[in-house]
């Protein structure tokens, strides 16, 4: 019997399994839903001439390259095969735009009449998006600097979101502060200074910082913080959100986009802590519930004893997977996700 359920693609990449509660409310909200990552834990040589080329190629020419190729080659392949589970989509939802390969993302169109992205990160940092961003019916971003910089590419207002279809609760609390962040110099300076703060007055914060082997924080820094080379599953950063009494959001200095912390933030009535300046510009901003860290510690305690002003029910729901992705697809009805000016 032929499903009357309306078929979306999402593609996006595994950091913090984020794709799994993707799947979860797609499946909440009715669709029929496909849900891609680029998988390279399942690479393996197509025959025994590009492991032996492979090998020569790195131990006689120190050529990494042939691999990184035969990786890129694997996963496009890989994606492709799933891609073709259905000849039509209603919608394609591509997240990070740039893990996808440019074959990828033609085949992908090919299959839809709506092909939209989104990117939650600054994109001067990935410099390979910009030959992507023309492939899309519509390409969204998540700070308004990238609107007015690269306006000669159209790009639309987008923030980040809170997944409304979540069961898994746990509200006991085992620290005061929590933050989930990759490891970026231009955090360092305020993190430590975060952590001192935190000793002197006995408070407990909880800082998982992630890192790549080519980008490793020092041995000092690493003794201050918990420090790893694996994400953490986005269900268990969410735990520890709850988990947490309040929310650190510590910005890199690339971007002023709103972390996903911002928005755990409302969905959990947690008081926030931020180095981003431009979110006293959101209609959600309330003095009580977020604080701009600015070397302003000594007001910090102050803001902790302040009670939790509660925001209006309409306002906190647009910023919900439901509407962010009804707003994204221009699927009524859905409340207006704008970003403010903050040139």
């Amino acid at each position: 019997m032929k499903s009357n359920k309306e078929k979306i693609l999402i593609l996006l990449p595994s950091n913090y399994q984020l794709y799994t509660l993707i799947e979860k409310n797609l499946l909440e909200n009715g669709y029929d839903a496909t849900v891609l990552i680029p998988d390279l834990k399942r690479f393996k040589y197509r025959n025994l001439y590009q492991k032996i080329k492979n090998f020569q190629q790195k131990t006689f020419l120190n050529n990494k390259e042939y691999k990184r190729k035969l990786k890129e080659e694997f996963v496009t392949r890989q994606v492709i095969e799933a891609i073709n589970k259905h000849s039509f989509y209603d919608y394609v939802l591509v997240i990070r735009a740039d893990f996808f390969s440019l074959e990828i993302l033609e085949h992908a169109k090919s299959k839809t009449h709506n092909f939209v992205s989104y990117h939650f990160d600054g994109i001067n940092r990935y410099p390979e998006i910009f030959k992507r961003i023309r492939i899309f019916d519509r390409f969204y971003v998540f700070d308004r600097q990238d609107i007015e910089q690269y306006s000669n590419f159209e790009l639309l207002p987008c923030t980040n979101f809170y997944f409304d279809f979540y069961e898994l609760r746990d509200e006991n609390i085992k620290f005061d502060f929590y933050f989930l962040g990759s490891y970026h110099e231009s955090r360092n300076v305020t993190l430590l200074n975060f952590q001192k703060f935190a000793e002197k007055h006995q408070l407990v914060a909880k800082m998982d910082i992630v890192y790549d082997k080519e980008n490793k924080p020092k041995s000092d820094f690493q003794a201050k913080f918990e420090c790893m080379t694996n994400y953490i599953s986005f269900e268990k950063y969410l735990l520890n959100i709850q988990n947490s009494r309040y929310i650190l959001d510590i910005l890199i200095s690339e971007h002023r986009g709103l972390s996903f912390r911002v928005f755990e933030s409302l969905k959990y009535k947690k008081k926030l802590i931020t180095s981003n300046p431009t979110i006293v510009d959101y209609e959600f901003y309330h003095p009580n519930n977020i604080f701009v860290l600015d070397n302003n510690y000594d007001q910090l305690l102050e803001f902790l004893d302040l009670p939790y002003v509660d925001i209006d029910a309409s306002i906190v729901n647009t910023y919900s997977f439901t509407n962010w992705l009804n707003y994204l697809l221009r699927k009524e009805p859905y409340r207006n996700i704008d970003l403010p000016d903050v040139s």
